[in-house]
């Protein structure tokens, strides 16, 4: 055996490294070997709160690293996704898939890390990134750093609604040329992981008539490997959702293990209390109560977005020490939250009394651990997710609870409308288990206590009711599948993730400082108003909105809030799908929906058009927002935008730099201005700016690095003395890899110019290094090499080469080109100057070539599927083309990548391909 090999015994050493030396737990261990040596994961794995579920990601891993080299035998799917229906607070799984990442970069030589990452490596093909860790929030076009490869072994984490949407070919957000690599990438060489499986039946049983699909008699070929596991902490809700034979438990071996026995067994009584006067003050009062015992560390959850904040808000106006954790937050106040106001308030080194308020947000993927809790009634499981942040490592304190509800939340006739009558079912369970003390009804929702006062009582009734996902016929799956158009006959996707009563799809809101109301004109023919519009997407297209900057919200509550409708907006529990609860019909608002900058149905919209899905750019001055996150009010105004820090965090190797009076204050912007106005040059600017001492150091530093290779200066609007967006590249520093599919204008940009024979022959190495990676051989890998050659053959279209300046005395044809910033609607006039329809497609003149080619008959490969990839490489033809050119009427020629030329017949009109 070599000794940079991986055995399956190197697990308990690889897992110790990757954890600072803590060793697993016995369960770990034998999961471990049981995956390794099974080659498949059990169908559930039934594990407690606190028991450390989230170490999936390293048996995940390592067993791909096991399996890398076994090509086209590897049982092992590269991809790792992570999924739970809750929005995440503290997400317990991203922070352990960066420290695996993290090991794997940094693992010295010798060590078993450093043998993973060798592994890993093999696939990856890039030797700085043996693991790739993502988390899908709002998607947004174009960004899709983590779709760049097939071959990429990458963890995943996100939500039932952002990965479910993607693997069923509608991604929330994502353009519709990237749906189906998303589609592709999580539906083949994929294992997910869904958590709390009890919060996600419908969803859960999606996947399984995905599975279905993806075998004989539906597949005609071998199916790369694809599995779902199921988690859940909740193990007595979930028995009927499984096969008992394939699900895996704690065994003897686990309940006697000293730190999981301590979890499992500590008490964490909890009093049953029915609530008079005003609401928001009785959980303070409860909470207070906790405190005054010495426990200072306080947790209250309620249901619902209006009621924390209510909460929080009588915390602040005593001056007590609190923080307020929702779901609908940005993720720069999501980070300061979490990484600054709660670490702060949960150092146990330095005791004082800390308050945490929160929603369902914290019931799944939160590693919290209070003293104390007060919790708004809920049904059992969800519960019981909630007490799973109480004492939740065992520690030997008087641990105190409380479950309160309201006599209006308990009248038979009246159910609630997230939860139904199962709240009060839940209520009269634990009024039966309940045990006496003094004049209080006690119930015990440690782990073990609970199991046992549990026994011999029916729970589903008190458990949140579980819908089913409707039956998913074949003609479903062809609808999806097409993406290009999308049919107007689509099947409603959110009844597949969450249920038959679940709402529409969220919206994606971003908030930007520099945009106003008057640059939103709606529906006007006004030359000067359309100018204002395209001025308005092109500017927009340079600083794009970006994922770390959106938040999401029911489609419903915007409508509310963009109507002025503040007294509903921010009435909404914080879980995914959840039912719609009215709608506005007022006009509202205007917005600007962005799809992408050439997408036509990027524009001004009323707020009555917003759509399931959408990406939506309003105003600050809208309100909304505040550093907490989604308030639906419209006094609630924020002084910043964060697209700058966005952007930061996206890694772009290209900064755009907005310099607008809204941006800065007074003082500051005077002093820009009057440096715009007194040079003449780049170099002159940036020095100048760089030069006032109250810059502030967020644009300071980026604009610092970029200094000396500044690229372009676009005004707002004719005078850049009223503002302006300085464009640069940082020196030595690589943009995200593109992703397989991508716009026209971002497939034609490069650093410098590249001939098409020398694009054609980078693009086959690739696709034979991904093959070679993957293990694919035989007649698809010739029909994967053959499609590569001819896919942008149709670039040679002298119309098109002269789109791209391509006016050289020697015939060169050229795939890639070096441009100034034109953007999209420069590249648009420069194509209809030379004469290029708008409509115009090189991939359909592409599949023109290929056709003529003799190599399709040969048998080794696969003629339709050539011809097929060829055509949707940029995501369209699925099944049309939005192509239309007067001269594929006529006969005529063009110069092949070998300099020969090819007649091409004329064609019967248009060209479409419509493959079965």
């Amino acid at each position: 055996m070599s000794e940079h090999s991986l055995h399956v015994s190197d697990f308990s050493s690889f897992f110790q490294e990757v954890n600072g030396g803590l060793s697993p737990f016995p369960w770990q261990e034998r999961l471990a070997f049981t995956v390794c040596r099974a080659q498949r994961w059990p169908s559930c794995l039934d594990l407690p709160t606190g028991t450390g579920k989230t170490a999936v990601l390293e048996i995940a891993v390592f067993h791909l690293a096991l399996e890398a080299r076994r090509l086209a035998q590897r049982s092992a799917p590269i991809r790792i996704v992570f999924v739970v229906d809750r929005r995440l607070i503290v997400d317990q799984a991203e922070r352990r898939a960066e420290q695996i990442r993290e090991c794997l970069c940094a693992a010295p030589p010798g060590s078993v890390a450093h043998k993973v990452a060798t592994e890993l490596v093999f696939l990856s093909g890039d030797p700085n990134t043996p693991l790739m860790v993502a988390k899908l929030r709002g998607g947004i076009p174009q960004e899709t750093d983590w779709a760049r490869t097939p071959v990429q072994p990458t963890i995943l984490l996100s939500t039932v609604d952002q990965v479910g949407s993607r693997l069923m070919f509608r991604g929330y957000g994502v353009s519709d040329s990237m749906k189906p690599v998303h589609a592709g990438l999580l539906g083949s060489d994929c294992l997910t992981f869904l958590d709390e499986a009890h919060l996600s039946e419908p969803y859960r049983q999606t996947l399984g008539w995905v599975h279905r699909y993806r075998e004989e008699p539906w597949s005609e070929v071998k199916a790369r490997p694809w599995s779902v596991v199921t988690l859940s902490a909740t193990p007595a809700e979930a028995k009927n959702s499984e096969d008992e034979e394939s699900r895996f438990r704690l065994e003897m071996e686990d309940r006697e293990n000293e730190t999981i026995q301590r979890r499992v067994t500590a008490g964490k009584p909890a009093e049953l209390r029915i609530l008079s006067g005003d609401h928001a003050e009785a959980y303070i009062t409860a909470a207070k109560e906790h405190a005054s015992l010495g426990l200072d560390k306080i947790l209250i959850v309620v249901n619902r977005v209006d009621l924390a904040r209510a909460v929080f808000r009588k915390l602040q106006i005593d001056q007590e020490r609190a923080v307020l954790m929702i779901g609908r937050v940005r993720e720069h106040e999501r980070s300061r939250i979490v990484n600054v106001d709660l670490a702060e308030g949960m150092r146990r080194e330095t005791p004082s009394k800390f308050f945490a308020v929160a929603t369902q947000c914290i019931e799944a993927g939160a590693d919290l651990d209070f003293d104390g809790l007060v919790t708004q009634l809920a049904p059992l499981d969800a519960l019981r997710q909630r007490f799973g942040r109480l004492n939740r490592t065992g520690r030997d304190i008087p641990a105190r609870a409380a479950i309160l509800v309201s006599k209006e939340e308990l009248r038979p006739k009246k159910p609630d409308p997230l939860y139904g009558d199962r709240a009060q079912e839940a209520w009269n369970l634990l009024q039966k288990i309940a045990q006496s003390e003094a004049s209080r009804k006690i119930v015990d929702f440690g782990i073990a206590p609970l199991e046992k006062a549990l026994e011999g009582h029916p729970t589903e009734q008190a458990c949140t009711k579980k819908a089913n996902a409707p039956v998913i016929p074949p003609g479903y799956v062809d609808l999806w599948a097409r993406t290009s158009p999308i049919p107007a006959a689509d099947p409603e996707l959110s009844l597949f993730l969450h249920g038959p009563e679940s709402g529409p799809a969220d919206v994606e809101i971003v908030w930007r400082k520099d945009l106003f109301r008057s640059d939103l004109p709606v529906g006007s023919d006004d030359k000067v108003q359309a100018a204002r519009i395209d001025q308005l997407i092109q500017r927009m297209a340079l600083v794009p909105p970006r994922a770390a900057e959106t938040l999401s919200v029911p489609i419903w509550r915007v409508r509310d809030w963009l109507a002025h409708k503040t007294s509903t907006a921010a009435q909404m529990a914080d879980i995914e799908g959840q039912p719609q609860q009215g709608d506005s019909d007022s006009i509202g608002r205007p917005v600007l929906r962005w799809r992408g900058p050439t997408d036509e149905r990027t524009q001004p919209i009323w707020s009555k058009d917003i759509r399931p899905g959408d990406v939506i750019v309003v105003p600050v001055e809208y309100g909304g927002c505040d550093e907490w996150g989604w308030t639906g009010d419209d006094q609630s105004i924020l002084d910043y935008d964060v697209a700058l820090e966005a952007a930061e965090q996206y890694g772009a190797a290209k900064v755009a730099l907005r310099f607008h009076p809204a941006l800065f204050q007074e003082p500051v912007w005077a002093q820009i201005r009057s440096v715009v106005t007194t040079t003449e040059n780049y170099p002159d600017l940036v020095s100048g700016i760089l030069e006032l001492e109250e810059l502030p150091i967020k644009i300071r530093e980026p604009l610092d690095s970029i200094k000396d290779q500044i690229e372009d200066l676009v005004a707002y609007d004719q005078d850049p003395a009223e503002g302006f967006i300085l464009l640069g590249r940082r020196p030595g520093k690589k943009s995200p890899g593109k992703a397989s599919t991508e716009d026209e204008s971002s497939g034609l940009d490069s650093l410098k110019p590249a001939t098409l024979s020398d694009h054609t022959a980078a693009v086959l190495d690739q696709v034979r290094s991904f093959a070679d990676r993957a293990g694919i051989e035989g007649r698809l890998k010739s029909s994967l090499e053959l499609a590569a050659e001819l896919h942008d053959a149709g670039k040679a279209d002298l119309r098109f080469q002269e789109s791209m300046t391509n006016r050289q005395a020697v015939p060169v044809i050229l795939a890639k080109y070096t441009r100034r910033s034109l953007g999209p609607l420069g590249e648009k006039h420069l194509r209809e100057s030379v004469g290029l329809p708008a409509r115009w497609r090189h991939e359909a003149l592409s599949v023109r070539v290929a056709v003529e080619d003799s190599r399709l008959a040969n048998d080794g490969l696969d003629p339709e599927l050539v011809l097929w990839l060829i055509g949707t490489h940029h995501g369209f033809g699925r099944p049309f083309f939005p192509h239309d050119d007067c001269l594929d009427d006529q006969p005529r020629s063009i110069r092949t990548m070998t300099g020969e030329r090819l007649n091409l017949p004329a064609a019967s009109g248009p060209q479409r391909l419509d493959f079965d």
